[in-house]
């Protein structure tokens, strides 16, 4: 428990009463049970991937995918057709280099904002979008500035919100409203309300369009020599007791059950990738 109850602390965890805390504390100890025995057993083998206790421990699996693995939960086709978005949007073939540099990290030439933290929405669609933006921004005007999540949840007309839900809606929004206000005129609080309609005006972030890259890694480490590039990954249990290494896994059947949203900044032999949730 003294284990538990250091970890609320630096988790600023609380819960409503004394039964839902046992609760959680019967969760985190079968967590940390399970992922002492894990790295026990990982001693000695060349896998760099280590587990270990985070902002999740107290989370059910099933909790942790229907927060975190919801940011894409259906067709896209389907969903993208009530913004007002053609589903066979172009397709980029020679937008980027012919030749994809052996590495480049985005972070080192100032492209990308700190890490930030969803919290318990499935917004990870949402941070992807404007984490791609924010780098189109630096990359092509030298201005590296957080930009609003908040208002793409609010105001972009995805219902889901919280549940979920796909980048290209949220630059369909951006297309459409002109551009996006900062993080810091209109702040995140990780739950959908309502459109601030006098904070949409102040455009600081814009596009004027996007295209889809093919499946394959050498379009992708094109596209990505080109600026940051948002992506969606199977999302397995591993990922929840994540502490450190290469995390390897097979990909999902269903294409878009289990799916997080992220941020390609780089690559060099392995991709690298800045995660939403903090």
């Amino acid at each position: 428990m003294e284990e538990f109850e250091r970890w609320m602390i630096k988790h600023e965890r609380t819960y409503p009463n004394n039964s839902e805390k046992e609760r959680r504390f019967g969760i985190f100890r079968t967590r940390f049970e399970s992922i002492e025995l894990f790295n026990t057993q990982q001693e000695g083998k060349t896998s760099s991937f280590k587990k270990g206790i985070n902002m999740f421990s107290d989370m059910t699996a099933e909790e942790f995918l229907s927060i975190y693995a919801s940011c894409q939960n259906d067709d896209p086709s389907k969903y993208i057709s009530s913004f007002g978005v053609d589903s066979t949007y172009d397709v980029a073939k020679d937008d980027y280099a012919d030749i994809p540099p052996v590495s480049i990290d985005w972070r080192d030439e100032n492209l990308v904002t700190p890490v930030k933290n969803q919290g318990h929405c499935g917004s990870c669609w949402a941070f992807a979008a404007v984490a791609a933006v924010e780098g189109s921004m630096a990359w092509n005007y030298g201005i590296n500035t957080s930009l609003s999540e908040q208002q793409i949840l609010d105001c972009s007309g995805n219902a889901d919100g919280c549940k979920g839900g796909f980048t290209v809606a949220a630059f369909d929004y951006v297309i459409r409203n002109g551009g996006l206000n900062s993080e810091e005129n209109y702040g995140y609080v990780a739950k959908q309300g309502t459109c601030d309609s006098s904070k949409t005006d102040e455009h600081l972030g814009r596009i004027t369009g996007y295209k889809k890259v093919p499946p394959n890694e050498y379009d992708l480490a094109k596209a990505v020599a080109w600026q940051p590039i948002p992506v969606s990954i199977s999302v397995g249990a591993g990922f929840q007791d994540y502490q450190g290494g290469i995390l390897r896994g097979g990909c999902s059947y269903n294409p878009y059950k289990n799916k997080h949203t992220v941020l390609i900044v780089g690559y060099g032999g392995l991709k690298i990738i800045t995660r939403t949730t903090g």
